[in-house]
């Protein structure tokens, strides 16, 4: 192959102290991930000849300077014109098909702004919501990445996955991007993609802080707390579009990645709905049958082997896999719902619904693998309204409360407006979530005296 010019566009000091180069080619109209045998700076523009495909092959390289603006503008739009941004699809769902399009215009920008980071070889780290919802969206945003990488014959492995349990942006997930993004020097700013996250004041420490070292994508589904500061960048939830909360977080980030050029998203799209219970669902057993599966790895998963993307996808290419999570997953769930209606308590507001109370402790101590306590409330939410009476379940367990309420109680935004009271009277730390499902973090590990307050507060005692 004849030597052809490029530009060094990212650069990452690995831990043996070499380093690993992205060099946008320029003539070939691609890039690729090198290894050189002489150190090189940003921006340099280089010669070099591609003739193998060797993991860990050093390249020969010769500096031509550096490369001017314009340069490297040119040679990123010669790539970025195979990778064509797309108006992002989206399945039949019927009413919630004019919000999906409100969001249209934010989805493209962001897919183009990550583009460049896919061409260039700049750091992404994807921060998901550690449950189905959460879930389908790493994987749409997986195949995304994929579909991008080879539309623009680019060869991206700048990407960092962090399924999280929590909903908020914390100190935590701040260091760890905050050491990912220090191994690298790249010409486009670092990307953080945040999804299915809470929009509440929680985050906005490490968030603000964060922004000085990244653009954020930000999309989320739930009502935004006052409080909360949105980023800079991109910020994308249907609230702000007269929109609410049915349509799901996984739904929307799979949009995305079909902006990128994912195709075939639909059916992990109406898993999302299915996974989040949302209004929009329509009852489908093996779109239900993923959803419990990808709930159930997220809570315990036995190969012990981090939850990116690429595993969850594995697990639902092995049948045999699949079938033994889903057997397991579902065969404790009935077990705790059985546990749960025979040891909570019913009680009557005054309000004019049913308060279902439940301590977690009794289905706790069973040490059921799979059994989380927010998916949980809303199995058991389900179990109990299934007879069509109105009613609201509230479970406890230590520092943490989770509640679920039908829908026409929920359309009062009863659970959010509770919270929010005993948050400003300093009876929680801190809480939110949606209309119909909502959660609190108390200020110490006294769940009953506090889940009193709250029945007291929606009507009830006991």
């Amino acid at each position: 192959m004849a030597k052809t010019e490029g530009i060094v566009t990212s650069i990452r000091e690995l831990s043996n102290s070499n380093c690993a180069y992205w060099i946008t080619l320029i003539g070939a109209d691609r890039t690729v991930r090198i290894r050189s045998s002489t150190k090189l700076q940003l921006m340099e523009k280089v010669e070099l000849e591609i003739d193998s495909e060797e993991e860990d092959k050093r390249y020969d390289v010769v500096s031509l300077g550096i490369a001017s603006q314009s340069e490297y503008t040119a040679a990123q739009t010669s790539i970025l014109r195979f990778l064509e941004i797309r108006v992002p699809t989206v399945p039949d769902i019927g009413a919630g098909n004019p919000m999906a399009d409100e969001l249209v215009s934010q989805i493209m920008d962001a897919a183009s702004r990550l583009a460049k980071n896919i061409v260039s070889g700049a750091p992404i780290s994807v921060h998901f919501h550690s449950d189905g919802d959460g879930s389908t969206g790493a994987i749409g945003l997986y195949r995304g990445f994929k579909a991008a990488e080879q539309a623009a014959h680019s060869e991206h492995r700048a990407i960092k996955w962090d399924a999280v349990r929590g909903v908020a942006y914390n100190e935590e997930s701040l260091y760890s991007d905050e050491l990912f993004f220090k191994s690298f020097s790249s010409a486009e700013r670092p990307i953080t993609i945040i999804t299915d996250f809470g929009s509440t004041s929680d985050s906005n420490s490490a968030s603000r802080r964060l922004g000085r070292l990244s653009d954020i994508i930000w999309i989320d589904h739930h009502p935004t707390d006052k409080g909360f500061e949105k980023p800079a960048t991109h910020y994308i939830n249907p609230w702000d579009h007269n929109g609410d909360s049915s349509l799901t977080a996984g739904l929307i980030t799979c949009m995305l990645a079909s902006s990128l050029g994912a195709v075939g998203l639909e059916e992990i799209m109406l898993v999302s709905l299915l996974s989040d219970h949302s209004s929009l669902a329509k009852p489908n057993k093996e779109k239900e049958d993923i959803a419990a599966v990808l709930d159930a790895i997220n809570i315990h998963n036995p190969d012990r082997l981090p939850t990116t993307p690429q595993y969850m996808e594995s697990i639902l290419s092995d049948k045999e896999k699949f079938a033994y999570v889903l057997s397991e997953s579902r065969e404790q769930m009935a077990s705790a719902i059985s546990i749960g209606l025979k040891k909570g308590r019913m009680l009557k507001s005054n309000k004019g619904f049913m308060i279902f109370v439940l301590d977690f402790e009794k289905v706790a101590k069973m040490r059921f693998s799979y059994i989380k306590m927010g998916k949980y409330t809303s199995e058991l939410h389900s179990a109990i309204e299934s007879d069509g009476n109105p009613s609201i379940t509230v479970v406890y367990h230590k520092r943490y409360i989770s509640a679920r309420a039908s829908k026409s109680i929920a359309s009062t935004s009863i659970l959010l407006d509770t919270i929010r009271k005993m948050s400003e009277n300093g009876e929680v730390e801190n809480g939110g979530g949606h209309n119909e499902a909502a959660s609190m973090r108390l200020l110490d590990s006294d769940a009953e005296v506090a889940t009193k307050k709250f029945v007291s507060y929606l009507g009830g005692a006991f």
